[in-house]
């Protein structure tokens, strides 16, 4: 009986838990044009994952002002592509992402939000937008796994807070599933001109996921309580 009540403890404990950082990155201790970018905070249970570049991005190497990972040809507007959204189907086809992975490891992770701070400089108000997908066939515009358009006006030294709140997405909530996620952008004035993540305040992540995943000793608890009631049946 007490060990059937701890188990129960443990198992509500962890149904009604706050969200905590799965994976962070604050990107100090890489440049901003390089190859990619290791989350500096791994939560307990989770795979570790890295910021890396879509095919069609290339590092911005006029620029290196820390605390960011950039990019630069970006789809750019054209005499027919005049808005941005005529021009977000460019991103698709032209691989212009960021991505990362987010993997509980066979885990039952819930997702509440992805926070990001983006930048871009030297062009128009410039749109992303996250999507994710477990299989990368799914990625494209009609994909309706997606945060809708994220917008960021020109600043040299700045960036905007974006915060996509995911509790209302059930495919992401108690889900043992590795998840890939793409943050897509389009709508510079020329290739060179450079686009991001980052630059977030002192101290601050620059991109970080929130969420509940049980710790391993947790899992090994709630097992070894299947099992023991499993025996007294």
């Amino acid at each position: 009986m007490r060990i059937c009540i701890t188990i129960l403890t443990v198992a509500l404990a962890f149904s009604a838990a706050s969200a905590d950082v799965l994976l962070g990155w604050d990107f100090v201790a890489n440049a901003a044009n390089d190859a990619s970018a290791a989350a500096s905070t791994v939560a307990a249970g989770m795979a570790p994952s890295a910021v890396t570049r879509g095919a069609g991005l290339v590092p911005n190497t006029y620029i290196d002002h820390g605390r960011q990972i950039n990019a630069r040809a970006w789809p750019t507007f054209t005499a027919e592509l005049t808005t941005l959204e005529l021009l977000r189907p460019s991103a698709f086809s032209g691989n212009d992402y960021f991505t990362f992975t987010v993997d509980p490891q066979g885990a039952a992770m819930s997702l509440e939000s992805v926070v990001m701070y983006l930048f871009q400089q030297d062009g128009p108000d410039m749109a992303f937008e996250l999507q994710w997908a477990t299989d990368p066939a799914n990625f494209g515009p009609a994909n309706p796994n997606s945060s809708g358009m994220l917008l960021v006006p020109i600043s040299n030294t700045s960036s905007v807070l974006h915060t996509v709140d995911l509790t209302g997405r059930p495919e992401l909530q108690a889900s043992t599933d590795a998840w890939e996620f793409r943050l897509y952008g389009w709508g510079q004035g020329n290739a060179y001109q450079a686009g991001g993540i980052g630059r977030s305040p002192e101290g601050s992540n620059g991109l970080e996921v929130t969420g509940v995943v049980p710790e391993p000793a947790s899992l090994a608890l709630l097992g070894l309580g299947g099992l023991l009631i499993r025996r007294r049946r």
